[in-house]
């Protein structure tokens, strides 16, 4: 038709372009263009859907076979407009569904033109070497879309063919093409005459057949499977998948069933393939699909009957060695089948093969003597040998759970004779005493609470009564010896006999025989899984059939009749019966019917009946209680169902409410959180309404009273609160219906109503303003004596303004902000829109958006990606009217990404109110798909989202939604940017691998697979932090791969980055390496250590290495028990080494201040070392969350303290040349850490009113504590404007659970406060000094060992840095007296006098007896002995000292420190040597007798000779 002159008519389409001239890329170009979606709005559907025909007409869809065609990249044209019209047709279809009708002569051509394709692709599936260039599809990406095009045609088309009257063309064009393909298959069974070859087959073609391309040529019966497999393979599945419940299609199903049997034994013959693996892989792949449609089918008998004669086939075929090659899957498939539920049929040759393959090897090696059994006389040479004993084991054992006892004692005599371990194995299994019973057939003598104890036989015969009783005047012609209880094959024969017979009217019969038939039917269930009817739930099979159907028959037989036949006592039984069958059932939805006639028992006029019918209802959701799971699907089919129940409620009178809220009581006590939800709203909603009277209000509050008590709850407001926000929105959402619910609903909660109201607002307060309902928001507004304004303006309203930008469109949006707009304006005099509203809640209101992006419903995710670009709209223009397609939500989002990743944390700690587990859950997946939306440059971030994994992943319902969005991490990052976070993932990965399950580990071998096969040359500089991944079997492959790309072949190259791994700030980093150095010291390298620790001097390595494991041994913290334990370990196996022959690896990273904050340069140098050397690390390393939010802070106002801000990032920004030069003195590792921090917002409020006694030290029971308040106590003491701004940051940090920040800052604040401070604060740490000395040497000390220890080891610590300060103050003092005389010179020369003089009394009047002492008892000897010798100088000019104790305390230190010439110094100076003296000096004596002279410190020695003449002065 042409087109219409008007000015409207569409501009013309690009497939009218096509001429003879056009070439093939430009038809491929312009089939592109003309399907797009844009380009179906553009041109309209209708338009696009008429060249449709012309498509179908061509050769488009055509692809060669590979061994013809060459390599997939041969024709990737060919490929390229397959792939392109499947696209047109995919996108026609989906903007003009009607176009299944309109095109329904053509859908049958591409019906079978893609099918023709499909069954290609599967040859092309089978090449293992299948190369494809970048931008092609690949066989098994276009497969399965080209999969997904096909089923919707063909679901479409057959439910047209349902739906319209003109329906004989499609289904003619179907059926002709299925009846071809079932021909050709009855013509490969055995009885067949030989198919006359070649062949042509035509299947596929459209038209003349001479001229089609679509025909396929069989040159002999090795041709067949290639064709005839696939083709039926996905016939089968588009049958039972696509349309699996069509009346038209029931005869295809079933003879496509027999043809996928012929094809079956047509490829058992082995002759027919002269590559067993192929044939191999087309039974795999037919039992395979077999097993894919037993689900499909509602376990329909033909399928089960196919499924077991091909699985028994292929078992015979495995014992019989006939199937031999590439045999790996096939095994492994079926010994999941030999261990299914499904049922088996054992046969006495199938067991005979089984027991020979097990005990063969043992007769294959004996002479056959005249005794010998069935089994032993089988010849050595049987291909039985090659077959699994591992398959013969479980079929046998899957046998004797239902073979008779002659089978049985058969099999334990075969493999009683047998000394193979499997054979005894097995016999052993055998022999226990409940060998027959199993999970699917219970047995009567397994004491299971709730089980008929009856004997098969008497089963039998009671069933057998009792179904004759049922279906009479219909015999019973079923029964069979050998059926057993809770057999799906059995029971689904005795339904469906059961469902014939009352398929036909019901005779007229009286109530009493109604009543006997509905009791016999009340047992049937029960009797067929041998339940007594105590708690039918624990005998129901959860895998089988679905039966609840075949009972509507007799139901309905039994309600349907005069009422003088179809009294209240019949309905009454009849209800009971449904009760027995729907907790038997085994499908989640009953059906229409049931719920149909369960709802108009719920509506009957006698109350008992009601009661029943409320009962079977119970029935029913107590079955969707065991299986409800978290999906959206689960969620839609309960809601559906409790509106149904609320819209009963309402429709009926008094009567029929008051039973139902009976009913829902008892439903409200089913254990499921979602049911017992609905219940309480429903409950709810009855009250507030003056017309149903205090009575059913009455009942209501009983129903909810007694669901409380029964939950264990004391108050029904403790039962109501797990689901307080959904109660409250129904609450306020009725308020102007029912105006008295408020108060009905508090009075029950025993709550006041402005008080739930309150509690409640940011919940209820959004539905109202999201649906514009002044008058609710009216109401609201008066309740809580407030203005409408100030119900959602304030720190809250990012809370009500996010489900409005989550609406699903633009409009809907903009309907409610002007909602909210107006009623801003009204009570203001300025207009306002949303360019004034949003910027103070922008951060929260796209934290709030980001969160939904974690929705396990993917609609609501992707609203929440709609939302974000709301909010970048609204913040440019003041609406939300026209999106920016075009908009960057990573680059919007960057500039708010650290506020949104610190609201986050708080979500996660339950900063804003607690979250459940299902919300944490939520907001971990948001953060996956957060990173997903940024990408790459998320990484500014990356901190930060590292701690909160490394925490979450530690908690075990949260730890499988970690692994999922820190895979999205993971594989989003660069990897220059990975690698930093790369050994932190892989120890969290490591530590958290015994609780993570299944799937999730999967998850992380995925992840670090796809790291460490594509990116390993970019991360070679990262490999050396990654631990040792090999300690879990699944990832050592990966293992495998990092140890060859480091290339460590020699030990040193191995043990220097284990030692930089152990020293690690990460705990688990830390604790995995220092197990990793156990196992090197242990037994891979023992050798190597053992060299290095011997001779005159040790190799450098052992000082690092026990400098490494001090260290750690020192840690303090939570999580670093393990890990000192370890550290012991390994000292313990390295040994006690010679202290005197290696030398200890002390790194100095501390400063000393010496202008005590009154410099700018040394200042900043000290700021930037805190960032650098302490913030940093610490911020990168931590796990836990809430601590790095907290050195946050510190990093951010230091930052600014050094003049730092985003003015060094942003381009076009300038900054001061000083302030940049300072800057680039941080490394790059800093640089990523700190820059998002330049406009950090981190606030931190002080408000600790806590009274610090001092000494700190005795008033805290650990180490930890005393450091923590003591530093806490020091910071408010700090003098100086610079010292009190730098030291006052870190108040976030001191009191976390980490010392690290408080033991560095430690010296500093003791420096400061003695150099500049008050006299009396000077008195308070020469106290607190005191004390921690005091208590080392205290008998009565009620301290722990580590307290005392560690404590003590910080006050040398500290005590060293003040020396060293004033060390290095003399040597400067010196040296400026000797080169200036100027007075500045004197000047400054005169403050450091004064600064030392404060220093030294400090020092001087701290006792050094207690010291020396305290060092002694801390086994720090070299400090002891400076101290105790400092006290003999000193003593030694005091006439009349006594010198004799302090002698001794020194020899006795000398041995401490093995210095025998030191102890034979001091000797002569004891007068009255002791007892542990002498015993002193005999083992020196005798230890220099037997060493060998040259070995020691000979200097050392020496010189402590010296030192001990030294103290001899007279």
């Amino acid at each position: 038709m042409a087109a219409s002159p008007s000015s409207s008519a569409p501009p013309p389409h690009p497939l009218d372009m096509i001429q003879e001239s056009t070439t093939l890329d430009e038809l491929l170009a312009i089939l592109r263009e003309g399907f797009t979606p844009q380009s179906v709005e553009k041109y309209g559907a209708q338009r696009c859907a008429d060249f449709l025909p012309s498509i179908a007409a061509g050769n488009l869809l055509l692809l060669p076979f590979p061994d013809t065609a060459g390599t997939w990249n041969e024709v990737s044209q060919k490929i390229q407009f397959v792939d392109a019209t499947a696209d047109a047709l995919r996108n026609s279809f989906e903007a003009f569904p009607f176009l299944y009708v309109k095109k329904q002569d053509t859908l049958p051509i591409f019906f079978r033109q893609l099918l023709a394709i499909l069954v290609t692709l599967e040859r092309w599936l089978l090449k293992d070497d299948v190369e494809v260039q970048p931008g092609l599809p690949s066989p098994a990406a276009l497969k399965h879309k080209l999969w997904l095009l096909v089923s919707d045609i063909f679901r479409q088309s057959i439910l047209e063919i349902h739906l319209r009257d003109d329906q004989d063309t499609t289904y003619d064009a179907y059926d002709g093409f299925i009846g071809s393909i079932i021909e050709f298959s009855e013509n490969l069974g055995p009885v067949a005459p030989p198919l006359p070859y070649p062949l042509t087959i035509t299947w596929f073609c459209q038209g003349p057949v001479q001229k089609d391309p679509r025909k396929f040529y069989l040159q002999s019966a090795v041709d067949i499977p290639q064709l005839i497999g696939p083709t039926i393979e996905h016939l089968l599945l588009l049958l039972f998948e696509a349309a699996p419940h069509h009346y038209i299609l029931e005869t295809h199903r079933s003879s496509l069933l027999g043809s996928l049997k012929c094809f079956f034994d047509f490829c058992l013959t082995s002759s027919c393939f002269p590559d067993p693996n192929l044939r191999c892989h087309y039974l795999l792949q037919t039992f395979k699909l077999c097993r894919q449609l037993i689900p499909l089918s509602n376990d329909a008998p033909t399928v089960l009957t196919l499924h077991n004669y091909i699985g028994t086939r292929l078992f015979e075929g495995r014992m019989d060695g006939d199937i031999y090659s590439d045999v790996y899957n096939l095994d492994e498939t079926l010994e999941e089948y030999l261990k299914s539920s499904l049922k088996i049929v054992p046969t006495r040759s199938l067991i005979i093969q089984a027991i020979q393959t097990l005990i063969l090897p043992d007769f294959a090696q004996q002479d056959n003597g005249p005794g010998a059994t069935v089994c032993s006389l089988v010849p050595y040479s049987t291909p039985m040998l090659n077959a699994p004993q591992s398959l013969a084991t479980h079929y046998l054992k899957r046998c004797t759970s239902d073979a008779d006892d002659d089978t049985l004692l058969f099999i334990q005599n075969e493999l009683a004779q047998s000394s193979s371990a499997e054979a005894a194995a097995l016999l052993v299994d055998l022999q226990k005493p409940a060998k027959k019973s199993s999970a699917t057939q219970p047995s009567a003598t397994q004491p299971i609470p709730g089980r008929l104890n009856m004997k098969d036989h008497i089963w039998r015969r009671e069933m057998k009564t009792l179904v004759s009783n049922i279906i009479s005047p219909d015999p019973v012609s079923w029964m069979d010896d050998e059926s057993r209880p809770n057999e799906s094959p059995f029971m689904r024969t005795v339904l469906n006999d059961v469902s014939d017979r009352f398929s036909r009217p019901l005779e007229r019969i009286d109530p009493e025989s109604r009543i006997k038939l509905a009791q016999d039917i009340a047992k049937l269930p029960c009797l067929l899984t041998l339940c007594s009817g105590e708690n039918c739930l624990l005998f129901r099979k959860v895998d089988g059939f679905h039966m609840a159907h075949l009972y509507v028959p007799v139901l309905v037989s039994l309600l349907r009749g005069e009422r003088d036949e179809v009294t209240y006592a019949v309905k009454r039984h009849v209800y009971k019966a449904m009760r027995s069958i729907l907790g038997h059932r085994t499908e989640e939805d009953p059906g229409l019917d049931i719920m149909g006639i369960i709802f108009q028992g719920l509506g009957d006029m006698d109350r008992s009946i009601r009661l029943q019918a409320g009962i079977a209802l119970g029935a029913v959701l107590e079955v969707y209680a065991l299986n409800i799971s978290p999906s959206p699907g689960d969620d839609e089919v309960l809601q559906q169902l409790f509106h149904r129940i609320f819209r009963h409620i309402e429709n009926h009178p008094g009567p029929v409410k008051e039973t139902m809220i009976v009913s829902l009581g008892k439903i409200g006590k089913i254990p499921q959180d979602r049911i017992l939800c609905r219940v309480i709203c429903v409950l709810f909603a009855q009250l507030g309404r003056p017309a149903r009277g205090p009575a059913l209000k009455g009942v209501v509050s009983n129903q909810i009273i007694s669901m409380a008590h029964h939950h264990k709850k004391k108050t029904p407001y403790a039962l109501i609160l797990p689901y307080l926000e959904k109660v409250a929105i129904l609450i306020v959402d009725h308020m102007c219906t029912q105006p008295e619910i408020v108060e009905d609903a508090c009075q029950l909660m025993q709550v006041s109503s402005n008080n739930f109201l309150s509690i409640t607002l940011p919940k209820t307060l959004p539905p109202v303003l999201v649906r514009c309902d002044a008058k609710t928001l009216d109401m609201l507004a008066r309740h809580l004596d407030k203005e409408q304004h100030e119900l959602f303006v304030g720190e809250g309203m990012h809370l009500h303004l996010a489900p409005i930008f989550l609406l699903k469109t633009p409009e809907e949006t903009n309907k409610s902000i002007d909602f909210i707009l107006g009623i801003l304006n009204q009570a203001t005099s300025i207009v306002i829109d949303l360019r004034q509203v949003l910027p103070g809640c922008t951060t929260p209101l796209l934290t709030e958006i980001i969160v939904e992006m974690g929705d396990i419903n993917p609609n609501k995710a992707g609203l929440a990606r709609s939302a974000i670009q709301k909010v970048e709209t609204a913040l440019k223009t003041g609406h939300c009217s026209q999106l920016h397609q075009a908009s960057d939500p990573g680059a919007f989002l960057s500039a708010q990404m650290l506020g949104i990743m610190s609201r986050i944390i708080d979500m996660l700690q339950d900063v804003h109110g607690k979250k459940s587990v299902l919300a944490k859950q939520k907001i971990i997946r948001s953060l996956g798909e957060l990173v997903l939306l940024i990408g790459p440059s998320i990484h500014g971030v990356g901190s930060q989202i590292m701690a909160t994994f490394q925490t979450m992943i530690s908690v075990p319902e949260l730890s499988a939604v970690t692994v999922e969005s820190w895979n999205k991490f993971v594989t989003t990052l660069r990897p220059v940017d990975l690698g930093p976070y790369l050994g932190a993932t892989c120890a969290a990965f490591v530590s958290a691998w015994p609780t993570l399950p299944d799937d999730s580990r999967e998850i992380v071998y995925q992840t670090l697979h796809f790291t460490f096969s594509n990116n390993i040359p970019a991360l070679r500089q990262h490999l050396n932090e990654i631990v040792d991944l090999s300690v879990v079997d699944r990832l050592a492959p990966i293992q495998l791969k990092i140890n060859r790309a480091r290339s460590q072949t020699k030990p040193e190259d191995i043990l220097y980055p284990l030692l930089a791994r152990c020293s690690s700030n990460n705990v688990n980093v830390a604790t995995l390496s220092l197990a990793e150095l156990r196992r090197f010291m242990q037994s891979e390298h023992r050798s190597y250590l053992q060299s290095s620790a011997s001779g005159d001097v040790f190799e450098p390595i052992i000082g690092r290495v026990l400098s490494v494991l001090y260290k750690a041994a020192c840690r303090d913290g939570d999580g670093t028990e393990n890990l000192r334990l370890i550290a012991y370990e390994c000292i313990g196996v390295l040994g006690a080494v010679d202290p005197y022959r290696f030398e200890m690896e002390h790194s100095e990273t501390d400063m000393v201040l010496m202008k005590n904050f009154t410099e700018e340069g040394e200042t900043m140098a000290f700021v930037l070392h805190l960032i650098q050397d302490l913030l940093v690390d610490a911020f990168r390393s931590t796990s836990d969350i809430k601590y790095q939010t907290n050195l946050a802070y510190p990093i951010q106002e230091l930052l600014k303290h050094c003049g730092f801000s985003s003015d060094l990032v942003n381009s076009g920004r300038s900054a001061p040349l000083k302030i940049r030069n300072r800057w680039n003195t941080l490394s790059k590792d800093v640089l990523d850490v700190v820059t998002p921090l330049l406009e950090g917002r981190f606030a931190f409020n002080h408000t600790s009113t806590l009274k610090i006694v001092v000494p700190v030290y005795p008033t805290q029971s650990t180490y930890r504590e005393w450091l923590q308040l003591w530093v806490t106590h020091l910071i408010s003491k700090a003098s100086g404007s610079d010292a009190k701004k730098i030291f006052s940051v870190f108040l976030s940090v001191v009191r976390s659970k980490d010392v690290v920040v408080a033991k560095h800052l430690l010296p500093h604040l003791v420096l400061n406060v003695l150099l500049s401070g008050k006299p009396e604060d000077s008195d308070e740490i020469r106290a607190e000094i005191n004390a921690v000395l005091k208590d080392q040497a205290d008998p009565e000390s009620t301290s722990t060992t580590d307290k005392k220890l560690l404590s003590a080891q910080a006050i040398f610590a500290l005590l060293d840095h003040l020396n060293r300060w004033a060390r290095f103050m003399r040597r400067d003092m010196g040296e400026k007296k000797s080169g200036s005389k100027r007075a500045r010179a004197g000047h400054i020369i005169h403050e450091g006098e004064e600064q030392l003089v404060r220093l030294d009394s400090i020092l001087s009047n701290i006792d050094q007896n207690m010291m020396a002492n305290a060092a002694f008892q801390c086994k720090a000897y070299a400090r002891s002995l400076m101290s105790f010798e400092q006290q003999i100088l000193t003593l030694q000019q005091t006439k009349g000292a006594d010198l004799q104790e302090y002698y001794d305390k020194v020899h006795e230190i000398y041995s401490h420190l093995d210095e025998p010439d030191g102890m034979e110094g001091i000797s002569p100076l004891i007068l009255s040597p002791s007892l542990e003296h002498q015993i002193r000096e005999h083992e020196s004596t005798d230890e220099d007798v037997h060493g060998v002279e040259g070995e020691g410190g000979g200097d050392d020695a020496a010189e402590a000779g010296e030192r001990g003449d030294a103290m001899n002065v007279d």
